[in-house]
C-alpha cells in the first residue's frame, strides 16, 4: 500500500528538474519594449546585466517603480558621471590579487565574479566589468 507521500516522492524522481535560465542580454527580456532596450543598451554595455527567469518572473511589469525591476534592470541613471566605482576604497586594502585585508582579523577573498543577478546599486559592480583584474580565480 502506498501513501500519498510516497506517490509524490516517486513523481519527483521521474519529473524533469526545472533549470534556472540566465538572461544576459536585454533583447532576451521580452517585457521590455524595443524603445526601452535601445535606451538601456548603453548601460548594459558598460555595466554587466545578468538576471534569471526567477527574478524576472517576480517583476510587476505594469509598474515602472517595481522594486525588483529597479534592482536588476539597467537604469539610465547609472551612466551619470559622479562618484567612483571604488566607493569604499577597496584598492587601498587590496594586499594581493583577489585578497583584501580591511580589518585586523579578517581577510576577504574575491574569488568569484558571478552573481545570480547583478544588482544595479552594487558597490562592487566594477568587479564584473570586462577589464577587471581584481578577482582571482585560482585560489
Amino acid at each position: 500500500m502506498q501513501t500519498g507521500n510516497q506517490d509524490a516522492s516517486a513523481q519527483t524522481k521521474t519529473s524533469p528538474r526545472k533549470r534556472v535560465k540566465y538572461v544576459r542580454r536585454l533583447d532576451q527580456v521580452e517585457q521590455l519594449t524595443p524603445e526601452q532596450r535601445d535606451r538601456l543598451g548603453p548601460v548594459a554595455s558598460r555595466y554587466v546585466f545578468r538576471a534569471n527567469d526567477y527574478y524576472l518572473g517576480l517583476i510587476d511589469w505594469d509598474n515602472p517603480d517595481d522594486p525588483i525591476r529597479q534592482l536588476i534592470i539597467p537604469r539610465e541613471e547609472e551612466l551619470a558621471e559622479w562618484g567612483t566605482l571604488d566607493a569604499s576604497n577597496e584598492e587601498a586594502v587590496t594586499v594581493a590579487h583577489g585578497v583584501q585585508h580591511k580589518y585586523t582579523d579578517t581577510v576577504l577573498l574575491l574569488c568569484n565574479e558571478v552573481c545570480g543577478a547583478y544588482c544595479r546599486y552594487c558597490f562592487r559592480k566594477r568587479l564584473f566589468m570586462d577589464d577587471n583584474d581584481e578577482v582571482t580565480n585560482d585560489v
